[in-house]
């Protein structure tokens, strides 16, 4: 906290099915768009978190999957489910920033949120997000706990340090088309 406060933020997420005509979600009694398994529904496409933390509270109607790959380069996505016993339990992904400061030790997850159709109940989920202070050099960190990052090591870096703005404004240019 050097810099000052840290860059948080808490979102009301509100998931539609984004392959409706309508743009507006699917409505009680109107029929849904069809779902293959090269083409689900999907209510939030593939994406990672930017910052460091970020805590998930979701409803029953879930829908969240995390993508799993191979050193062949193959994926597949996974479900993510709520457990029976207990369904306000938090999922807590890492993101781009852990990523570099762990030098991939830890892994930003890519996810999506498919959309599923539960008795025309809305769904929702509370997203807080956790970052340092825009002014914050990122760098690796020095830590004998990742051994990727062992001080003195002769190995080559993979991330220059970068202040968090600059970090978050990288990753929003090469997300835009």
């Amino acid at each position: 906290f050097e810099k000052g406060a840290g860059a948080n933020c808490m979102r009301l997420a509100h998931y539609v099915n984004v392959n409706d005509k309508n743009g507006v979600g699917v409505n009680e009694g109107e029929p849904k768009a069809a779902s293959t398994d090269k083409e689900p529904n999907i209510s939030y496409g593939e994406h990672t978190d930017y910052d460091g933390l970020t805590f998930l509270w979701r409803s029953r109607s879930n829908g969240l999957q995390v993508r799993l790959g191979d050193s062949q380069g193959e994926h597949r996505w996974v479900d993510i489910p709520v457990p029976s016993d207990d369904a306000h339990c938090l999922v807590v992904n890492v993101g781009d920033l852990f990523q570099r400061w762990t030098h991939d030790y830890w892994r930003s997850s890519v996810h999506r949120v498919l959309y599923k159709h539960f008795d025309g109940h809305h769904r929702y989920s509370f997203v807080y997000f956790t970052g340092p202070h825009g002014d914050t050099l990122i760098d690796e960190l020095p830590s004998p706990l990742f051994p990727k990052c062992e001080i003195g090591s002769s190995r080559k870096r993979k991330y220059q340090a970068v202040t968090a703005s600059e970090h978050i404004r990288l990753k929003i240019e090469a997300s835009q088309v």
